[in-house]
Order: structure tokens, then sequence, then C-alpha cells
């Protein structure tokens, strides 16, 4: 029986690719700077920007595009998610200087969930919906969909089945989703936060009851710390989140109140035995990394 030519070799088999990354369109209404050519504004000075946004906690996205190729990049919090090329393959931001010298940059400050849901999505096959935009928003709703809603140049990021940020599709059109990994992001994210504030609890007398006071002070500017509304307690070390607070108002509510409350508890975050929370992979995405 003569072999098929094509299987006698298996070893000169092309090596599988990487999926076709999917580049989400980026609200835009934070732009640090859109669509700068490096011809005028050089990329030591796009470096500048972006250690000094790194610096003060970036959230955001860094696109940089010439003639038809492109990589992008996504911090949360002042860490780095990754780099991503046009080929799909993962891509340092040294790398992507030298590849397109000649680039226009576009560098955007985002909400966390946006951030991740677009680092998140990046190769994320769209699935069709069974109905239209609007009949399609009560599923979204039941199934407490996270992640993106795409309909034509639309493109909206939801949490929980609710909409966060970006556009609606328009009365009729046939929408897309791509489900991301949010629910589990956002476990990780409170588990860490509740080691931490369970940690603290156990090392600083008084930290629960001045929580309290930052809570009610804050309240004005983070309405989920508002403790007659029950929806983020602190009781006995124990941090409780009711399941329908949004990520993107959580956590710069978490940063806040735990920043005020070392603070006046004169309290250094790098004195605190958090050793084996800094290792965990939730940790980057807190913030804390910022105080």
């Amino acid at each position: 029986m003569t072999q098929n030519p094509k299987t006698q070799n298996p070893q000169t088999s092309p090596a599988p690719q990487p999926a076709a990354p999917l580049r989400l369109p980026v609200p835009q209404d934070q732009a640090v700077f859109r669509r700068l050519s490096t011809d005028f504004y050089p990329w030591t000075e796009v470096l500048t920007e972006l250690e000094t946004l790194q610096q003060q906690g970036l959230t955001g996205v860094l696109d940089v595009e010439q003639q038809g190729r492109w990589a992008r990049f996504v911090w949360v919090s002042g860490q780095l998610l990754g780099g991503l090329a046009a080929s799909g393959s993962e891509v340092t931001l040294d790398v992507a200087m030298r590849g397109l010298p000649r680039a226009w940059v576009t560098l955007t400050v985002t909400d966390p969930l946006v951030a991740e849901v677009l680092w998140d999505c990046r190769r994320t096959p769209p699935r069709q919906l069974p109905l239209p935009w609007p009949a399609v928003h009560a599923g979204l709703q039941r199934e407490r969909f996270q992640g993106v809603l795409l309909a034509g140049p639309h493109c909206s990021f939801w949490e929980g089945g609710r909409v966060m940020s970006g556009a609606l599709p328009p009365a009729g059109a046939t929408c897309y989703a791509l489900s991301s990994d949010q629910h589990h992001n956002r476990e990780l994210l409170l588990d860490t936060w509740r080691e931490v504030l369970a940690t603290t609890a156990r090392t600083a007398p008084g930290f629960e009851d001045i929580w309290k006071q930052v809570g009610m002070q804050l309240a004005g500017r983070h309405p989920v710390l508002d403790p007659f509304a029950g929806e983020v307690t602190l009781v006995r070390g124990q941090l409780t989140v009711e399941d329908d607070v949004p990520m993107q108002e959580l956590l710069p509510a978490l940063l806040g109140a735990y920043r005020l409350s070392l603070r006046q508890l004169r309290l250094d975050l790098r004195t605190l035995p958090l050793g084996e929370v800094r290792r965990s992979p939730g940790w980057a995405a807190t913030g804390l990394e910022t105080l």
C-alpha cells in the first residue's frame, strides 16, 4: 500500500500557529493620546509617558500600528498583563518598537473591567446570538453575562449581566458575544482582598473600627462602602461582598478605604505579614503595589 507523501515525514509538518487575535475596540473617552506618529512623538517620549503612568498604577491599553501591522499592550493597576501582535504571538514592547519604528500609537486609560476583558477575550471566537438587539438583552441579564457584546462597530463591556462601558447595538442589530473569564478573576481578586484584610485585622488592633469610619467617610465617592447599604462589609476580619457589586466600582473602593485606613493607623503596607498573599496570582490586580 502506497503511503501518502504528505504523511511520510511528520517532522516536516508546519508548527501550529497561534489563534488569530481579535483587536476589540477600546472606549476612547479617556485617551491620553490618539494616533500620534512616532516620527513626531518619538518612542522615547512614549516610554517616558508609560513609565510615569505605570508608577501611578496605569490601567489601560497601548495600541501600536504601522502599515497594517499592529501590537497591543494591556496594563491593570500598573502591571503589564502582556502584549499581542497581529500574528497572534505574544510580543514584548521592545520587540514591537523595533518591528514598528514608524508607528501610530494610541494610549487609552480604561476601567479595570475593560482592560481585563480586552486581554481575556483576545483569542475568544465570537458566538452569534439567536436574537437581535434589544430582544437579546433579557437573556444576557439572566445568564449574568460577562464579556463583550459586538454589533458591527458597536462594542460594549458587561459584568454580571449589566453594561459597564462602551456603545450598545442599534435596534435590530445582529449581536455577537465573547465570554470572558471575569467570574474567575472576580473570585481570585476577592480571595486576595479577603486575605489582605483578614491579615491586617489580626495584625493591627483597631483596624476594623477604622475601616468602618473610613467607609462612612468615603461613601459619597464610593457608594458601595456605605455601611447602611451592606454591599461591602468587614466583620471579625471577614470581607463580604454582594454578588451584584460591579468590580469597576468595588476595586477602587477597597483600595481607597484600605489606603486611608493604613494612613490613619500610621501603618506601612511593607511592614505587614503579607508575604504569602503577595505571591498569590490575584495580588497584581489589587492595585496594592501602588500604596
